[in-house]
């Protein structure tokens, strides 16, 4: 296990790592299961060269039984790799001696670093999107059910911060929601790319492991064996748009969750307090002096590592390499790789328990759209008034009606029944019936209703696929 004496990184620490990672992810990343898949990697390689021929079958059933962290004890392997310098020349040497027989010299037969060092990453990025997809299902299913809970529950619809014509507190919550389902399918198209193996030598021809039918033979074996896809060429060194693809992949459900988060924070500001995230009373506490504050720690979270999400998938982004490889993107990628699945893991489970014990304040949602005591409904006013006045002359005449509310303070309601020309054409009735919030939702029912009919289509399908 991790010696927490000297942990620096807060998505190991005790503290924090709550807050950036998730156990599942730990466990992927962690020193141990590094280790784990490249003895894995070089086990199946062992067992595919004896199945061929290529080694004799005895020595690929010590290799197996050796290449395991019952035997290859990581300290040893960190004590090499400290002497060595080279990650895998420091696996070889620790595993081969463990092999009886001389049979260790089979170990890594005819393979390279890459080889090891990319099949096994392979390995750990299929876990990795594998724990990715439950996340974003465990949110979205959250967020379907809340959207369809509050179609119909009004808040202003704002844009610039200024109020706007009403919308949903369901109808914005399903925006997001079909964004999850959107991220969910990418995640899925680039495991496709991104989840292959190689086992073709030192600078990827194959030509280490015997005939052209030979190798290509063995690498279709190993991957194979080891649930991984087979690519027709060896570009996974030269070109590094796999590792970047999922690093963009989780940019993009970071941006998503940000704004969430974001979102929740403002409106749950005092003066909104349209929701809340939830807040253990008698328990949690938002300030070390103000005993009152209910801070939105939850969302802050989510944001913050959304953030280091973002920032960790731009400099997978900066990665190629000089002619076929160099080793410029190792420091970029071991600290990049974990703290991408882990810190997004981590802001989608914060996030989904947040969702699933938002309190959603109905009543304040509607009280805050009158603040400006109607104003908000002045497009369809100014539209009833298109049908006879003409387009421009009705924003016109409503611009000037809404400027007067709102510099004297005064309803939008009473400006309009003042109005000469309004009167001619509306009556009281009619004006009251037009500015009423529940009248000018056109489709938003419709749409909320068709975006949770194709998320749970979707949901379904991913079930019995």
């Amino acid at each position: 296990m991790l010696n927490y004496e000297n942990v620096v990184n807060p998505m190991d620490m005790l503290l924090y790592r709550s807050k950036l990672s998730t156990p599942k992810m730990r466990e992927i990343w962690c020193e141990e299961n590094i280790i784990r898949q490249r003895l894995r990697v070089e086990a199946v390689l062992a067992e595919v060269q004896a199945e061929m021929g290529m080694i004799p079958a005895e020595a690929a059933r010590e290799i197996q039984k050796k290449a395991t962290l019952e035997y290859v004890k990581p300290e040893k392997y960190v004590e090499m790799y400290d002497y060595k310098g080279h990650d895998i020349v420091a696996l070889i040497w620790t595993l081969a001696p463990l092999c009886e027989k001389g049979l260790g010299e089979y170990v890594h037969w005819r393979s390279t670093t890459q080889d090891i060092l990319w099949t096994s990453t392979a390995l750990m990025f299929k876990d990795a999107v594998s724990v990715l997809l439950e996340d974003l299902r465990d949110v979205e299913e959250v967020m379907v059910d809340l959207a369809e809970k509050h179609k119909l529950t009004l808040m202003a619809g704002r844009t610039h911060g200024q109020h706007c014509p009403p919308i949903t507190f369901g109808f914005y919550i399903a925006v997001l929601a079909l964004a999850v389902r959107r991220h969910i399918e990418r995640l899925k198209e680039c495991a496709e790319r991104l989840l292959v193996g190689k086992i073709t030598s030192a600078v990827g021809t194959g030509s280490s492991y015997g005939t052209p039918e030979q190798s290509l033979e063995l690498q279709k074996r190993v991957c194979e064996k080891l649930g991984l896809g087979v690519p027709p060429i060896t570009e996974s060194e030269i070109t590094r748009d796999r590792v970047a693809e999922v690093g963009n992949v989780c940019s993009l459900i970071a941006t998503t969750f940000e704004k969430l988060g974001s979102d929740i924070s403002t409106y749950q500001r005092p003066e909104i307090g349209e929701v809340e995230e939830p807040f253990r009373t008698g328990e949690q506490v938002g300030s070390s002096t103000l005993a009152h504050k209910r801070n939105p720690f939850g969302v802050e979270w989510v944001q913050g590592a959304a953030k280091m999400v973002r920032a960790h998938a731009y400099a997978l982004n900066e990665l190629y390499c000089n002619d076929v490889r160099d080793g410029v993107r190792l420091a970029v990628e071991y600290m990049g790789m974990p703290a991408v699945f882990c810190m997004t893991s981590a802001f989608l489970q914060g996030a989904r328990r947040i969702l699933a014990g938002l309190t959603v304040n109905a009543e304040r949602m509607r009280r805050n759209m009158e603040i400006q005591q109607g104003l908000y409904m002045d497009e369809p006013v100014m539209l009833e008034l298109a049908d006879h006045i003409g387009r421009q002359s009705a924003h016109d005449l409503v611009y000037d009606c809404s400027m007067r509310a709102f510099q004297e303070g005064r309803p939008f309601l009473d400006v309009l029944l003042e109005n000469e020309t309004v009167n001619k054409y509306l009556s009281e009735k009619q004006i009251r019936e037009v500015m009423n919030p529940e009248n000018y939702l056109g489709t938003i029912p419709q749409q909320v209703e068709a975006t949770v009919r194709t998320i749970r289509e979707a949901r379904e399908k991913d079930q019995s696929g």
